[in-house]
């Protein structure tokens, strides 16, 4: 038998624009988060994340906590605790959430929206009166079209002594990490570049540099694609499944995200 569920707002994706639109109004809204980890656009990416200047007193006080547990130093983050921390808060915040469930279907009624989710106990249903989507892609892919290039990146360790020629990397670019003697490596790739095609590309990258580095090692891949959208100003959709689709991953950095999603009036 399916669990019906109730809510004011459902919210597709679990990122840090999501977090801020909960944790104001804990008790109507309920995130929906296909991973198991929260805030992937950042912690998952591994890309080079400068932190900008809260504006909120409530950012303010997270990124004095990030500082403190040491995931943020000067403007650098290190990615991957991000999602602990945001678990945290929001447990803390009692905010409602549904991990590693995912949206099958919908059906519109005059007052609600029936989401139809499958998640590790099978098929549930949530009613709604409204659905905000906060992932990269949108639901189905229904952003897609706004998406005007990807980026695969990956930690990596050991002594960079010599690079490949000029030109022989293509599109792949290094930061330094927070960590001692830790390199990120981003490999951009085009907007349709499947995950597989974005995998063997940031691969063939690697083993250019190990030809001319060989204790080079991978420290780990990210298990999230960086998303670069077209310009033009915030984007904040209607799609033709009457969703509003406000991508997280079009902030530049994880505070900036939840601050947008915190000051998000229809929450």
């Amino acid at each position: 038998m399916k669990t019906e569920i109730h809510c004011e707002t459902l919210i597709l994706g679990g990122s840090a624009f999501a977090c801020g639109m909960a944790s104001r109004n804990p008790e109507n809204c309920l995130i929906l988060e296909r991973g198991i980890l929260l805030i992937p656009e950042f912690a998952s990416a591994l890309h080079p994340i400068r932190v900008a200047g809260p504006r909120t007193q409530t950012g303010k006080q997270i990124l004095r906590e990030l500082e403190r547990r040491g995931i943020v130093r000067g403007e650098k983050i290190h990615p991957p605790p991000l999602s602990d921390y945001f678990v945290h808060w929001m447990h803390q915040k009692k905010c409602r959430l549904l991990l590693n469930s995912e949206l099958i279907n919908l059906e519109r009624s005059d007052t609600d929206v029936c989401a139809e989710i499958f998640c590790i106990d099978g098929l549930n249903l949530i009613r709604a009166e409204r659905i905000i989507d906060t992932t990269a892609e949108g639901w189905r892919n229904r952003g897609r079209m706004f998406i005007r290039g990807k980026a695969l990146c990956a930690a990596v360790c050991g002594t960079i002594s010599r690079l490949p020629a000029e030109g022989e990397l293509r599109c792949a670019s290094f930061s330094t990490g927070i960590l001692p003697g830790e390199h990120l490596l981003r490999v951009d790739v085009p907007a349709d570049a499947t995950w597989h095609e974005a995998r063997l590309r940031l691969h063939d990258i690697f083993r250019r540099l190990q030809q001319h580095n060989p204790r080079l090692s991978l420290g780990g891949e990210a298990t999230c694609m960086v998303y670069e959208y077209e310009d033009g100003g915030p984007i904040r959709r209607t799609t033709e499944d009457g969703i509003l689709w406000i991508p997280s991953a079009q902030y530049q950095d994880p505070v900036t995200a939840f601050e947008e999603g915190l000051q998000w009036r229809s929450a």
